[in-house]
């Protein structure tokens, strides 16, 4: 099957969990015999396209001129056979795709830039114009490409479904003021025009229907599948914290609840990321007479050494208000780290963990019962080896060989494939 995967943001070049979990989809995809375009922005030096392994290393650039998967100067490597009809073999790998130059996708403040998308959508456009594939994947965010394509892909008569790793719906407004009721009616008219989505969490999909009750959506999580470090020593009083520095992550919670938590206990705060609140949080640490005992690590260069900081810690803590899955909350569980998590509406993570199972659960803004949740880890016995064992049962069904099959499934009634037709 011919796949095209689209995303402004690309990984490596841009670190984030939607990135991540594309670029693992076509790593997968491609080994698993499917010819594989990444259609983002084009973050790397050099030719507009080029060849990826399996393992995240360039393998050559792909000329310019090239007309796609399929076209007579598609180059052949060791996984393109006739027509670029993926073969078996351990080198396959799969095409990324630069549809226009990269721009920076943020503002200072954190928000994201209005001229990006349509830059994108733009690019987006000539490609599919010009190429033909057997299914496209297009992230529903940033909307505007999204938008596009769906006319463009139904007029060539090319299987479009939409991946959704959140619904904004009414948020919208309090992001943006009045300018929000726009972003609000364009991800209405987004999910409306698509036949076909997919969304990353019950909360994700709960909302998709209920914005487009005529809509097929099918929930598969994003995949959490973590390379358990080795020779890491565990602190039981080491607290980790992964995530943009943006205000509704809440990282002042978990600040006052450190604030609270007995100074003759050795607990330290381990703060993966940066944004633009960053420094207010600090100042905040200062307040709080705490900033001794946090390390302010920023962002790592890769993922390994965010697992290196999350597998040392007693206890990893979301305190976002808003999440669409909750990545770092989840690769918690996946090292059999504890979890203790915000619950909000707004956050998609509590629809995989149960309280006092698989994660301890405070009311999200509530500095109190953060600092009790984590007394609790401290010092009732035998509730980390409970909530370990109720982790890794969540773990094992957001592993890839879980996910995979089902995109796999999803992608077949997408594109009209009959169950068991593709060569393997």
């Amino acid at each position: 099957m011919k796949i095209a995967l689209v995303y402004d943001a690309v990984y490596p070049w841009v670190r984030g969990g939607g990135e991540v979990n594309v670029r693992g989809l076509a790593e997968r995809l491609a080994a698993r015999g499917h010819a594989v375009d990444v259609v983002g922005m084009k973050w790397w030096e050099g030719p507009p396209e080029r060849e990826e392994d399996g393992f995240g290393e360039a393998k050559r650039p792909g000329p310019a001129a090239c007309g796609g998967i399929g076209c007579g100067t598609h180059p052949k490597g060791p996984w393109a056979g006739p027509e670029g009809r993926a073969q078996d073999g351990p080198d396959r790998g799969f095409r990324l795709v630069g549809a226009c130059p990269s721009s920076p996708l943020y503002r200072e403040d954190g928000r994201r830039r209005f001229e990006p998308p349509l830059l994108f959508a733009a690019g987006v456009a000539r490609h599919f114009i010009r190429r033909r594939y057997d299914v496209v994947d297009c992230c529903a965010f940033p909307y505007m490409p999204a938008l596009g394509l769906v006319p463009l892909l139904r007029a060539r008569r090319m299987p479009l479904t939409l991946t959704w790793f959140e619904v904004w719906g009414s948020y919208w407004r309090e992001y943006l003021g009045r300018k929000g009721r726009v972003a609000e009616g364009i991800e209405r008219a987004v999910a409306r025009g698509a036949r076909w989505h997919l969304a990353i969490s019950p909360l994700t999909a709960s909302r998709l229907r209920a914005l487009a009750p005529a809509a097929r959506v099918r929930t598969i999580p994003s995949a959490c599948e973590v390379s358990t470090p080795t020779g890491v020593h565990l602190d039981p009083y080491r607290i980790g914290w992964c995530g943009r520095a943006l205000p509704f992550k809440d990282l002042p919670v978990l600040l006052g609840a450190l604030a609270r938590l007995p100074r003759d206990e050795p607990w330290h705060l381990s703060v993966v990321g940066d944004g633009p609140s960053l420094p207010e949080w600090k100042e905040r640490a200062r307040a709080l007479g705490v900033q001794d005992r946090v390390d302010w690590l920023g962002f790592l260069p890769t993922q390994e050494e965010v697992f290196r900081v999350l597998a040392g810690c007693g206890a990893v803590v979301q305190t976002s208000r808003r999440e669409g899955q909750g990545k770092s909350g989840l690769e918690a569980l996946a090292l059999g780290r504890p979890l203790v998590c915000a619950a909000h509406p707004e956050v998609a993570t509590t629809g995989f963990v149960e309280d006092g199972v698989s994660a301890l659960l405070y009311p999200a803004g509530d500095e109190g019962a953060l600092a009790r949740a984590l007394l609790r880890l401290a010092r009732e016995e035998g509730l980390r080896e409970r909530l370990a064992a109720g982790a890794a049962r969540v773990a094992a069904g957001l592993r890839w060989e879980a996910i995979l099959p089902a995109v796999e499934a999803h992608y077949d009634e997408v594109a009209g494939t009959p169950r068991g037709s593709r060569p393997r």
